[in-house]
């Protein structure tokens, strides 16, 4: 009876719940039947098959790319990151937002193949220091550009213009039929990648293919600014440009000069000449397969009909997303498809076609062999291009006072310091230069030319500064090296020479060596204050430059299992 009385108990409901059908109930049976229509023409995607010896079948998701990179590294199962966005993140609080995908190249192509096209909004990260294939992006809008319909004839073009310079600089010979074209343009815009295919070849990473972009847009913007005879101003810059290869080689061997005051020994007699050796390219040689019109084509104007390049010079930053081969970005409906003109044909045993192209499309997808070359090329940064206006700027800094191309207040330091690491073998420039009156100090930061006392030897990557004490009419050398700045390392002090002391004679004869002369303990502190202060200014003009590659600064967690089952978008 008592069990009979609590069944009872658990059936009863109001009165007006029995006879009544409230509009509450009404509204979410709605709910339910749209979510049943919707989930009805939804597919389940095939499970990917895990074998023995066949690649990992992880597939794990990210709020962060910093945390994805740090899984990747940790794990070490020849697994890659790709960014994605999601329908989820359409609210304007979330734009721009992406989230990371981490898994190996066989089994994202096995779940993103299945994804339905719509959802298909994402990007391969191309990693910092990874090697990888040269790439493009190439677009234009058709509403600024009347004369341009045909995108294919420009693109021709440029293919053609980068093998020659391929050629010139690595000995490649390649074609149109190395170069893989994906297309995506629209009425409006014009825009494809090429991938170029290097049999054998892959460049160190995208950042020496930034270099090598660079300096091939730049030989074209001086070439052109040259032939129209646009002013002096601008040959000089072409005569002063960098037209080097940069092969990186260790050299044996050092000068033989002797230490005097009269030499321009650095930092000591057997100065030895610089570890890169170049090689001079023939730009003309380039040039005269193609006549001012065509390569005038390359010149495009963008929304603010400016003139700019046909590439963006853009997209070779570390840890780069680039747009996947089938995804189209999030709220548009031009994805990236394999172009109609394009004649590169892969040798694959695949029989799906898309999955062929979509391998030979990733970017950092070079596989290791004892055959491959790794291509390397490090520019002299005398001038570099901006990619508005086509301006033709100094590298690194934004061209105030204080510019390589501007002299200081003592241009017989000036020259001195250019000898002392541009002669003899060794090619460093200057790059800046900073002067502080209070202390009479100059100091130069040098590039092509890391030769360090400290270690007696070039430095890999770091560049040294020369500090110049006009006081004490003596130079030494430091080095952005953060091992020598953490032991706080100066080399010797090296006596100036004669001839650019000209200021010496114009001291009135009341001043003494005295004069001259401080103690050397407050000159060191003094010293050690102003670089200090140059380090943060350099910092500072360094930090303005920096763009940010990660959502690290974002905590708040989106929510993307609409997107699929397997919460990939």
């Amino acid at each position: 009876m008592n069990s009979l009385l609590k069944e009872d108990h658990a059936l009863t409901f109001s009165v007006k719940g029995f006879y009544s059908f409230s509009r509450k109930r009404k509204q979410v049976e709605k709910k339910i039947e749209i979510k049943s229509q919707k989930f009805a023409h939804e597919v389940l995607p095939k499970k990917f098959l895990s074998r023995l010896f066949g690649p990992s079948d992880t597939w794990k998701v990210f709020f962060k790319q910093a945390d994805a990179f740090a899984f990747v590294h940790k794990v070490r199962l020849n697994l890659h990151v790709f960014a994605f966005e999601s329908e989820s993140f359409k609210a304007d609080v979330h734009q721009g937002r992406r989230m990371y995908l981490v898994a190996t190249y066989p089994v994202f192509w096995h779940y993103y193949s299945q994804l339905d096209k719509a959802h298909r909004h994402h990007y391969e990260i191309i990693p910092e220091g990874s090697v990888c294939k040269l790439y493009f992006d190439l677009e234009f809008y058709r509403e600024f550009n009347p004369g341009l319909e045909n995108g294919y004839a420009l693109c021709q073009i440029f293919i053609k213009y980068v093998c020659a310079w391929l050629n010139e600089v690595f000995s490649f010979d390649c074609d149109e039929r190395n170069v893989l074209i994906l297309d995506a343009s629209t009425a409006s815009k014009y825009s494809e990648h090429l991938i170029f295919q290097l049999p054998n070849a892959a460049f160190k990473d995208n950042l020496q293919i930034g270099s090598f972009v660079q300096f091939i847009s730049t030989q074209l913007v001086m070439w052109l600014k040259e032939s129209v005879s646009l002013g002096d101003k601008e040959n000089q810059a072409v005569g002063r440009s960098s037209t080097k290869a940069i092969e990186i080689k260790t050299e044996d061997g050092a000068s033989d000069q002797k230490k005097s005051a009269e030499s321009i020994d650095f930092p000591k007699p057997d100065l030895p000449p610089s570890r890169v050796t170049s090689t001079k390219f023939r730009s003309r040689k380039i040039f005269s397969l193609f006549s001012k019109e065509m390569l005038q084509k390359l010149i495009v104007k963008d929304k603010n009909c400016e003139e700019t390049l046909i590439c963006d010079l853009g997209v070779y930053t570390k840890n780069r997303n680039f747009r996947l081969f089938l995804s189209q970005k999030l709220g548009q409906k031009n994805p990236l498809v394999l172009s109609g003109h394009n004649k590169f044909l892969p040798s694959s045993a695949s029989t799906e076609e898309n999955q062929t192209i979509f391998f030979h499309s990733l970017i950092a997808n070079v596989e290791n062999s004892s055959n491959l070359k790794f291509l390397v090329f490090e520019q002299e940064k005398q001038i570099k291009l901006r990619a508005r206006n086509l301006q033709l700027k100094n590298p690194d800094f934004p061209g105030d006072e204080g510019d390589a191309s501007e002299q200081s207040p003592y241009p017989e330091v000036d020259a001195f310091i250019s000898s002392l690491v541009g002669s003899n073998g060794r090619r460093g420039k200057i790059r800046h230069w900073f002067y502080f009156m209070e202390g009479n100090l100059l100091c130069y930061d040098i590039v092509g030319y890391r030769w360090c006392e400290n270690i007696k030897r070039e430095h890999k990557s770091n560049n040294i500064r020369l500090f110049v004490d006009l006081k004490k009419c003596a130079y030494y050398q430091k080095c952005h090296d953060p091992v020598c700045k953490q032991n706080n390392f100066c080399s010797e002090y090296y006596d100036l020479p004669g001839n650019v002391l000209p200021w010496i004679e114009d001291l009135s004869a009341e001043e003494t060596n005295d004069d001259l002369i401080t103690n050397d303990d407050d000159e060191e502190l003094e010293d050690s204050l102003l670089a200090i202060a140059v380090e943060n200014i350099e910092q500072s003009l360094t930090e303005s430059e920096l763009e940010d590659d990660d959502d690290d600064d974002d905590d708040m967690l989106v929510s993307v299992a609409e997107q699929m089952d397997i919460s990939v978008s």
